[in-house]
């Protein structure tokens, strides 16, 4: 398992690997965007990520997202990673170049 934040005003991408990554959340504001992808939820969040369902600005309640990704997999879970990048990158030109950083455990 790893999660993932998406910030566009500041355009990062930032994994964290392992289960404890959900403890990083804590923190979070009220609202946070959390989305959960896995083998049951893949093809409709792909979907949603492609149709633009999931639209980012410089709002508060827009401006960022944490994805929650488990396929008991890393290479495939980064893979997914790397393929939302580049479905949101198609709209939101900021995140299109960004690279993906992962942090250490």
């Amino acid at each position: 398992m790893l999660t993932v934040y998406i910030n566009y005003p500041n355009p990062k991408i930032t994994v964290h690997p392992g289960q404890r990554s959900a403890e990083r959340r804590k923190h979070c504001k009220p609202g946070q965007r959390v989305i959960e992808v896995n083998e049951e939820t893949i093809s409709s969040e792909l979907t949603r990520f492609r149709e633009r369902e999931y639209r980012f600005n410089s709002q508060s309640e827009l401006n960022d997202m944490w994805i929650d990704i488990d396929f008991n997999d890393p290479d495939f879970e980064i893979a997914v990673v790397s393929h939302i990048r580049k479905l949101i990158g198609r709209h939101y030109e900021p995140l299109e170049a960004v690279g993906i950083t992962i942090q250490e455990q």
